[in-house]
């Protein structure tokens, strides 16, 4: 059986049609469509787009100020990016405080941050499966960090994250 979108024709529907010129065959103006009514591809994507309420045309009985007041747009929401930026600077006034960093070295640090946050939570998921645990602990962390991090790296790393931890835990 055919598609319906498949379309087959015959040499005798081509006679039946008409004598072939070699020339293209003349469309009729009604069946092009003009740039009004041609419906853009993202409206035709989004099916609430029926349903939307059409938008209001302006007529010519509609007194000169109320044209002249556009419509409010919506500001246009910006898509928040989180960053270590400012956690960046705040250990950096700790540390030196005359120094500045610049945007793209900050850029630069940021990009390490999360890539050492990235491999510590993997390492971190990995020791949780490893132990058949449902939950991830504090263990795993430090753990994961101890395997990541080198050294007296390591080392102080995990003693800075311990302060962090019995910090908080003080807190609640």
């Amino acid at each position: 059986m055919a598609e319906p979108s498949e379309v087959h024709l015959d040499t005798e529907d081509l006679e039946a049609a008409g004598p072939s010129t070699g020339k293209p065959h003349a469309v009729p103006e009604e069946a092009i469509q003009h740039p009004e009514t041609i419906v853009p591809d993202s409206e035709q994507a989004n099916p609430d787009a029926e349903m939307a309420e059409p938008e209001p045309e302006e007529s010519d009985s509609e007194p000169e100020s109320a044209k002249s007041e556009a419509p409010k747009q919506k500001k246009r929401k910006r898509c928040r990016r989180e960053t270590f930026a400012t956690y960046i600077t705040k250990v950096l006034r700790q540390v030196h405080v005359d120094l500045a960093i610049s945007q793209k070295a900050l850029s630069v640090m940021d990009s390490f941050v999360k890539d050492i946050f990235e491999r510590i939570m993997d390492e971190a998921a990995r020791l949780t499966r490893y132990s058949r645990s449902s939950a991830l602990t504090s263990r795993d962390i430090q753990t994961a960090v101890r395997l990541l991090l080198p050294g007296q790296l390591g080392k102080h790393a995990v003693s800075q994250g311990t302060k962090a931890v019995l910090k908080y835990r003080s807190r609640k």
